[in-house]
C-alpha cells in the first residue's frame, strides 16, 4: 500500500489562513442575517396577529350590539307594559322572530324577577330543549351556550319601569364566520373565549388548543396585545388577543 503525504508551503499555509479569516465573518453575517431575518418576520406575524384579533373583536362586538339594539327595542315598547298578553305585544314578539339574517330571534320572551314567564314566542319547530334555553337564568348582557353541539346567543334586558327582563335567544355559531379571515391562512386559528379561559366558539371542527400563557393574557378581557408563548409540548407559538365590549369574551 502507498500512500502519498501532501505537505503544503509556507505560501500554502499562509493562503488557507487568508482564505479563513476572509470567509469567518462571512459565515458570522449569515447567521445574523439569518436570526434577524427570522426576528423581523416574527415581529411581522404578530403585528399581524394583532390587528387581526382587533378587527375580530370588533366585528363581533358590532354584530352582538346590532342584536342587542333589537332586543332593547322590543324591551321598551311601551305595549308590553300596558299588556303583554294582548295582540299587539304578540306582535312585538314576532318582529323579532322574523326579522332578516341574524337579527331573527329562535325564540322571545318577558319574565319576572322570579324567573317566571310572562309571555313566550318562538319560531315554529324548536325543539323543547332548545326552547327551554330561553328560561334559564342569565346575567344582563350577552351570553353564549351550548346545547347539543349548537351555540346560542342569549341576549337581556331589563323592561323599564318593571322588575321583569326581556329575553332573546339567537343563533350563536353565526358568530364563527369572523373566525376565519382569508388573510389569516391556514397555519393560524382565532377562538372567542370567555373570562374563565374556555373555547366558547371556534371555527371548524377539530378544537384548537390554546397555549395556557395566551389564554392567562386573554381572559382578562381588559386588554389587546400579542406575544410568542410555549404550547403543552413547548413549541413557541405567536399569538394575540383582544377584548370583546358586548359580552364576557
Amino acid at each position: 500500500m502507498i500512500r502519498q503525504i501532501f505537505r503544503f508551503s509556507l505560501l500554502g499555509k499562509i493562503v488557507i489562513a487568508l482564505v479563513l479569516v476572509g470567509l469567518l465573518p462571512l459565515i458570522l453575517a449569515s447567521a445574523q442575517l439569518l436570526t434577524l431575518n427570522r426576528r423581523a418576520f416574527a415581529d411581522h406575524v404578530l403585528r399581524l396577529h394583532a390587528v387581526t384579533a382587533r378587527t375580530t373583536a370588533s366585528q363581533i362586538d358590532a354584530e352582538v350590539s346590532a342584536r342587542h339594539g333589537v332586543v332593547q327595542a322590543a324591551a321598551q315598547n311601551p305595549l308590553l307594559l300596558i299588556d303583554p298578553h294582548s295582540s299587539a305585544s304578540q306582535e312585538v314578539l314576532m318582529g323579532l322572530l322574523t326579522s332578516e339574517g341574524s337579527l331573527g330571534a329562535f325564540s322571545v320572551g318577558m319574565f319576572n324577577r322570579q324567573g317566571k314567564e310572562i309571555i313566550r314566542a318562538q319560531r315554529k319547530g324548536i325543539d323543547r330543549k332548545t326552547a327551554d334555553l330561553l328560561s334559564a337564568k342569565y346575567d344582563m348582557g350577552s351570553s353564549l351556550v351550548n346545547s347539543s353541539g349548537q351555540n346560542y346567543l342569549i341576549v337581556q334586558t331589563q323592561v323599564p319601569q318593571s322588575d321583569a327582563v326581556f329575553r332573546a335567544l339567537f343563533d350563536g355559531d353565526s358568530l364563527k364566520r369572523f373566525l376565519e379571515p382569508d388573510e389569516l391562512g391556514e397555519s393560524a386559528s382565532i377562538s372567542l373565549v370567555n373570562r374563565r379561559g374556555e373555547a366558547v366558539i371556534q371555527p371548524g371542527a377539530q378544537p384548537q388548543v390554546i397555549p395556557v400563557g395566551l389564554v392567562d393574557h386573554a381572559k382578562s378581557g381588559r386588554i389587546s396585545g400579542a406575544g410568542k408563548f410555549q404550547d403543552a409540548l413547548g413549541t413557541e407559538v405567536l399569538g394575540a388577543f383582544a377584548p370583546l365590549h358586548q359580552g364576557p369574551w
